[in-house]
C-alpha cells in the first residue's frame, strides 16, 4: 500500500477522534476504513448509558456496509495512547464476519486452510461481550451470560462466563479474574452452493470460485431435515452457511436461493 494513503488513513483517524462521543469510558477511538474501490469512511466510537457501546471500527464499517461496500483492503485506530490501540474482541468478530475473503489486499481469504491464520487471539476478560466467543474448557463457544464480581481485598475482579458450544450447543461455564487474557476463537462463515448429498449423509459443496468440496456431513435433526427437503425440490438453489473454528468445521443454516 502506498505511503500517502497510509498516511491519509492515519490522519482521518486521528481527525475523528474529536467526535467521539465517550462520557462514560472517557476514552475517544477514532477509525479510517479504506475499501477496495479506494473510497475512505471514517467512525468514532459512541456510549450510551446502558454501556453499550459502539466502537469507532464498527462505525466506520457500518458506514460503508450502509453504502452498499463489502470489500475492504485496511483500517486505522487511533487513540490518545502512546502505544498501539488494537481492536476489542466483538470488532474482530464483526470484521471476520464482514470482510467477506478479501479484506486484505491480495484475496487473503478467512479460511481454516490458511496454515498461517491463527486459530485464537488473545483478549482480556474484561473486554468479551455478551454473544461474542471464548474458548471455554478448549472449546470455542458463544458468550451467553457473563457477571463480575466486586473487587476483593488482596485480588482482582472474577468474571463468571457461561457459553454454549458453538457446534455441540453444550453448556460450558468458567471463572477467571477481570485483567487476565482469555483465549477468543476465529470463527468464520463462508457459504457454499449444495450439489449433492450422498447416502451416507456427506455433502457435496461449491464455493464462488467454483471449488468444489465433500468433506462435511449433512447437520443431525430439523436442519438437515429442512436441507434434504429444500434440496429434492425441483429447479432449487441450496446454500448452505459452514462455520470454521479451531480446526473444526460445520453446516449452520441453509437458504434457498431460488426465492
Amino acid at each position: 500500500m502506498e505511503p500517502e494513503i497510509v498516511k491519509q488513513l492515519i490522519q482521518l483517524s486521528r481527525d475523528v477522534l474529536v467526535n467521539s462521543y465517550c462520557p462514560y469510558s472517557k476514552f475517544p477511538v477514532g477509525a479510517a476504513l479504506l475499501c477496495e474501490d479506494g473510497t475512505i469512511y471514517s467512525g468514532c466510537n459512541i456510549e450510551s448509558a446502558t454501556f453499550s457501546a459502539i466502537c469507532a471500527e464498527r462505525t466506520a464499517f457500518a458506514k460503508a456496509i450502509s453504502d452498499g461496500h463489502r470489500r475492504f483492503k485496511a483500517i486505522v485506530v487511533s487513540s490518545n495512547l502512546d502505544g498501539f490501540c488494537t481492536p476489542c474482541g466483538t470488532c474482530r468478530q464483526f470484521m471476520a464476519e464482514v470482510c467477506l475473503a478479501h479484506t486484505m489486499e491480495g484475496d487473503e481469504e478467512y479460511s481454516t486452510a490458511n496454515a498461517g491464520a491463527s486459530k485464537t487471539y488473545p483478549l482480556q476478560c474484561s473486554a468479551l461481550r455478551k454473544n461474542g466467543h471464548v474458548m471455554i474448557k478448549g472449546r470455542p463457544c458463544k458468550v451467553m451470560e457473563m457477571s463480575t464480581s466486586k473487587t476483593g481485598k488482596h485480588g482482582h475482579a472474577k468474571v463468571h462466563l457461561v457459553g454454549l458450544d458453538i457446534f455441540t450447543n453444550k453448556k460450558y461455564e468458567d471463572i477467571c479474574p477481570s485483567t487476565h487474557n482469555v483465549d477468543v476463537p476465529n470463527v468464520n462463515r463462508s457459504d457454499f452452493q449444495l450439489i449433492d448429498v450422498s447416502d451416507d449423509g456427506f455433502v457435496t459443496l461449491m464455493n464462488d470460485k467454483g471449488d468444489t468440496r465433500d468433506d462435511l456431513r449433512l447437520p443431525e435433526g430439523e436442519l438437515g431435515t429442512k436441507i434434504r427437503e429444500e434440496f429434492g425440490k425441483d429447479d432449487c438453489t441450496v446454500i448452505v452457511t459452514v462455520m470454521a473454528a479451531v480446526d473444526e468445521e460445520a453446516i449452520i443454516a441453509c437458504k434457498n436461493a431460488t426465492n
